[in-house]
């Protein structure tokens, strides 16, 4: 990996966890950022920003002007057809930008978004600096999935609610019922583990995808070594 992708990591800011994909001001402030981040290694003169909701539907983020261009941005089901990515290129391209690139960002099976760069010279975007898309995608990933996934929150507060179990006769061998959320947190720290390129991506991941069951502010792994006698911490915050 170029140290051009590692810089655009560490550049690009988290998303508050509470960021719902109602909250536009927040995603555009929050936009501008990762556009910061990216115009470091990738010289484009136009950069676009759609999130999935919940339901598959695509939502401009910025830049606003888009909306009015017809672009027929696919919905994801689960993910955006990729002939429907070609098409926006091409339209694209007939407008005028020499070198246009549209990829979905995918988290787990599924798209939560969508990234658009274009640039008015042609062959702008080569190996290298499609690298650097690639890590951008690789960390905004797990947090534009946070967001389409805000909404869906399951309060396990309420599964405690009814009358108290009974005491007397012997324990039940029927099979364990899995509580809401167990499968949404495994698949989370499956998504994590899966998809993680370093460990800093690794940690991220982990955090958005646990927030919604465990609500925290910073949290810190423990790996060990090979043998055992070691162990390496590792910790996010904010």
């Amino acid at each position: 990996m170029s140290s051009g992708s590692s810089d655009i990591r560490q550049q690009i800011p988290l998303l508050h966890p509470d960021t719902s994909v109602q909250d536009l001001d927040a995603l555009k402030t929050w936009y501008e950022a990762v556009a910061d981040a990216l115009r470091t290694e990738v010289p484009f003169d136009l950069f676009a920003l759609w999130i999935y909701s919940p339901t598959g539907e695509p939502i401009l983020v910025e830049p606003e002007a888009l909306a009015q261009d017809n672009l027929e941005v696919p919905h994801a089901r689960p993910t955006a057809p990729l002939d429907a990515l070609v098409a926006i290129e091409d339209r694209v391209r007939r407008a005028g930008y020499g070198s246009v690139l549209v990829h979905g960002i995918r988290h787990g099976k599924r798209d939560v978004g969508l990234i658009m760069l274009a640039g008015f010279d042609p062959h702008r975007f080569d190996a290298e600096l499609d690298q650097a898309v690639g890590s951008t995608i690789e960390v905004i990933a797990p947090m534009l999935a946070r967001v389409t996934r805000h909404n869906g929150v399951v309060e396990l507060s309420a599964i405690d609610e009814g009358p108290p179990p009974e005491l007397a006769g012997p324990p039940s061998s029927g099979p364990r019922v899995s509580r809401p959320g167990d499968f949404d947190l495994l698949d989370a720290l499956a998504n994590a583990i899966g998809g993680a390129g370093t460990p800093r991506d690794l940690l991220l991941a982990v955090s958005f995808g646990i927030q919604a069951l465990l609500p925290h502010d910073c949290y810190e792994l423990l790996i060990p070594d090979s043998e055992g006698s070691k162990f390496y911490r590792l910790g996010v915050h904010g």
